[in-house]
């Protein structure tokens, strides 16, 4: 488990993974890190929810942290986006690019 998230939002991103790849992924600090990747990109997406702006500085610090804010953004995405079909049918075309280092790193990789 990540140290980036809580239970709730790792179950998020679990289920995330599911309806972009078709398996739950382990998740830890990569995984979200790449999460967030591709909600920045689908910052062109359109949730029905009251939706977070995208460009917030994104990692920041030490490479591969992110900030508590980026992880508000991941925590309030993910637990909503499953709400919203044209959201997931956008980041989930976003999200193929990324599926083999989703895998990777789910693996430790």
């Amino acid at each position: 488990m990540s140290d980036l998230t809580d239970l709730y939002t790792t179950e998020a991103i679990q289920n995330m993974t599911l309806v972009w790849f078709g398996r739950k992924m382990d998740v830890n600090d990569k995984v979200v890190l790449l999460t967030y990747e591709v909600i920045e990109k689908g910052g062109s997406c359109t949730i029905s929810i009251d939706m977070v702006p995208y460009k917030l500085g994104g990692v920041t610090g030490v490479v591969g942290k992110l900030s508590s804010i980026a992880i508000a953004t991941i925590k309030r995405v993910v637990q909503h986006a499953g709400k919203d079909q044209h959201y997931i049918m956008c980041t989930k075309s976003i999200a193929r690019d990324y599926r083999t280092r989703f895998e990777e790193a789910s693996s430790g990789l």
